[in-house]
């Protein structure tokens, strides 16, 4: 008689835990990319390597970024970077922890958090961002911009040619 007690607590215990799971979403594919300028040139840098899940009934967003896996088609250059600016060996991630912010007809409008690169942490905006309902789960798609001097790290120089300190970034991909 214990037994079947315990087995009836179990199962109502375990059952009223499935109905209260917070609802999350994953990555399944995605690309993030960085866009940088000089006085004369644009290049991007490019990855799939992002990481990270949505709970909507937390409205948070977290994500992370493998910055070893970035490349701007310039071996060399993608090598300074690691090296030189973004301090992979000590840091080899960016990473977001921020909030959903939702209008009254529930439309998401931006996303507020911590922006962590190269072990600086600052608050930022991604006010360009939306979540769209498709067939296979969720599109999802944000901007934002971030300033080298904000998180100390030095604007790469190339001969005489100063990369400007203002870099965007702009993260799409599919969530399920």
């Amino acid at each position: 008689m214990k037994h079947l007690l315990t087995c009836i607590l179990f199962f109502v215990f375990s059952t009223g835990l499935s109905q209260t799971q917070a609802q999350i979403i994953e990555w399944v594919n995605g690309e993030v990319i960085f866009e940088s300028r000089t006085q004369i040139e644009r290049f991007e840098g490019r990855t799939t390597s992002i990481n990270g899940y949505i709970n909507l009934d937390e409205a948070t967003f977290k994500f992370e970024v493998s910055l070893d896996s970035v490349s701007t088609g310039n071996r060399r250059r993608d090598r300074n970077m690691y090296e030189r600016y973004l301090k992979t060996d000590s840091y080899p991630f960016a990473t977001f922890n921020g909030q959903l912010e939702f209008d009254e007809n529930d439309e998401l409008q931006s996303v507020t958090g911590d922006f962590e690169i190269s072990g600086k942490t600052n608050r930022l905006t991604m006010s360009e961002v939306s979540l769209i309902k498709i067939d296979e789960g969720y599109s999802l798609s944000a901007e934002f911009e971030i300033s080298l001097e904000q998180f100390e790290i030095p604007r790469p120089r190339f001969l005489l040619v100063t990369m400007n300190d203002t870099q965007h970034v702009r993260i799409v991909g599919q969530m399920r």
